[in-house]
């Protein structure tokens, strides 16, 4: 017997019995359910090394399982089926939000306009970023309603609807009233200072003239109206609405003079809050919704008449 073949023979011996002649899928079986992967401290440049725990809970490398298996074809065949190429977390998810987030953007400034057309070529070249992240970033933007993907018309910029429109902000006035009332039993010190100071942020913003900080000012207001409320029921339904929210009340801001008589709705807001008044609160909310809708359904009939 010559010196390698001696030296397989021993590391034959030294396999477990469970694992001897299952073969490849067996093998594959066998391990998969018990590994438990422990990443190296110096992974390679290209690729990560992954360690396992396996059932004799001795600590092995996938490039020394060749103590266990004769079979060095197997045993490439294992670390090409371990091996994977390291990708930094996040990488994909980061890159499709912030597609989303140009995209968003444009929609909500109005330089892509409801029913326009939206290819994947064009976001290419807008957002300098590949088929496949304009494509998951798409189908974000579908899930929150700025678009809408439709057979044989492609992805298009959501038309925004008269109907549609009256009955989220009838919805909101009821959800954002009952988050008014939960946020004066529940809101801690610290969430009302954050609260006023939002209001704050959005007086500055419409004494400058700058509807983008007008913008995030009041969705801030209501991202820390919602924090206060303590009713993740409460907090989903409206966030599931959240695209369609975003883009009315932008379209709403267009109209002349209407970003004033929205600070002095929300002021009102804010103050029935700070003197603990559920009733006066509520009921400011939904007067600030019928305003609003009002505005917003003009400014959409507007635009459709205009084509």
């Amino acid at each position: 017997m010559s010196p390698r073949h001696g030296r397989q023979a021993q590391r034959a011996t030294r396999q477990p019995q469970e694992v001897q002649g299952i073969g490849y899928l067996g093998i594959r079986q066998h391990f998969v359910p018990r590994i438990l992967p422990v990443v190296h401290h110096r992974p390679p440049s290209r690729y990560r090394a992954i360690q396992y725990r396996l059932s004799d809970n001795l600590y092995h490398t996938i490039r020394h399982v060749s103590l266990y298996f004769a079979d060095r074809k197997l045993t490439s065949s294992l670390r090409a089926a371990f091996y994977r190429p390291l990708t930094r977390p996040g990488a994909m998810t980061s890159k499709r939000s912030q597609i989303a987030k140009t995209v968003r953007e444009h929609i909500l400034a109005g330089n892509l306009r409801p029913g326009a057309r939206l290819t994947e070529k064009a976001l290419c070249e807008l957002t300098q970023a590949s088929r496949s992240s304009v494509r998951e970033a798409l189908q974000m933007l579908e899930q929150e309603g700025y678009v809408s993907n439709q057979p044989n018309r492609g992805v298009r910029v959501a038309v925004l609807d008269v109907q549609e429109a009256a009955d989220i902000y009838q919805v909101r006035s009821v959800l954002e009233g009952l988050a008014a009332r939960n946020f004066i039993n529940m809101a801690t010190p610290a969430q009302r200072e954050k609260l006023d100071q939002t209001l704050s942020q959005l007086a500055v913003s419409v004494e400058e003239k700058d509807v983008a900080e007008q913008l995030e000012a009041i969705e801030l207001f209501y991202e820390a109206l919602l924090e206060g409320c303590y009713n993740r029921v409460l907090k989903s339904s409206l966030e599931a609405l959240h695209g369609k929210i975003s883009r009315l009340r932008a379209t709403s801001i267009l109209s002349p003079g209407r970003i004033k008589n929205t600070l002095q709705e929300m002021a009102r807001i804010g103050a029935a809050i700070r003197n603990n008044d559920e009733e006066e609160a509520w009921l400011a909310c939904v007067e600030h919704m019928r305003q609003t809708s009002a505005v917003a359904i003009r400014v959409i009939s507007h635009l459709k008449e205009r084509g």
